[in-house]
């Protein structure tokens, strides 16, 4: 029972998250009961998370992104080159890449606060330019969380033929699979 309305509370906050635009007075108590539900360095990725993911999965990425990462966008782990929110290593990084004509792992995009520039409007951009030109910089592809998430999203739902497909993280479902992942959390944070 728990689990589920877990799973139910973690699914409508990254939605509540994710289409939030205005914040009103009354969302203030919504906002307080999801950030008991969602880690607070996830928060920040949920509509990159909703647009990307099905609904059934949305769930276990907030839980395998916190389990790899714990929220970094710049994590990164010296013995394999695991990098990002989800901790893609380079091979299969660039097996999704070639598959469906992304960057390939360590090409340098231009982003403006972390979002590429290529998904801002020009008239953004220019506006952009002239008013914070120092939020502009060169990133790492597998650091940029919308790359990150929407090649983990192919995984996990494009390439192979089920959707949930979730074994390229087998090595943290110890984290992300268990009952325990909330209490997890809770304490580290």
């Amino acid at each position: 029972m728990f689990t589920s309305l877990l799973f139910i509370m973690i699914v409508e906050c990254i939605i509540f998250f994710a289409t939030l635009q205005d914040p009103l007075a009354s969302d203030i108590q919504k906002v307080q009961e999801c950030s008991n539900h969602i880690p607070s360095k996830i928060i920040e990725y949920a509509k990159p998370i909703h647009d990307n993911f099905n609904e059934e999965n949305i769930e276990r990425a907030v839980k395998v992104s916190w389990c790899e990462s714990r929220g970094k966008t710049t994590a990164f782990n010296t013995e394999n080159n695991d990098s990002g929110l989800f901790q893609v290593i380079p091979n299969t990084w660039n097996w999704v890449a070639e598959e469906y004509n992304l960057p390939k792992f360590d090409s340098l995009i231009l982003t403006y606060n972390n979002i590429p520039v290529e998904q801002l409007s020009l008239t953004t951009r220019m506006f952009l330019i002239t008013k914070r030109p120092d939020l502009y910089k060169l990133q790492k592809v597998q650091f940029i969380p919308y790359y990150n998430i929407l090649v983990s999203k192919i995984l996990v739902e494009d390439i192979h033929s089920k959707t949930n497909y979730w074994s390229p993280w087998n090595a943290s479902a110890d984290c992300w699979n268990s009952h325990n992942w909330y209490l997890k959390w809770k304490l580290e944070e």
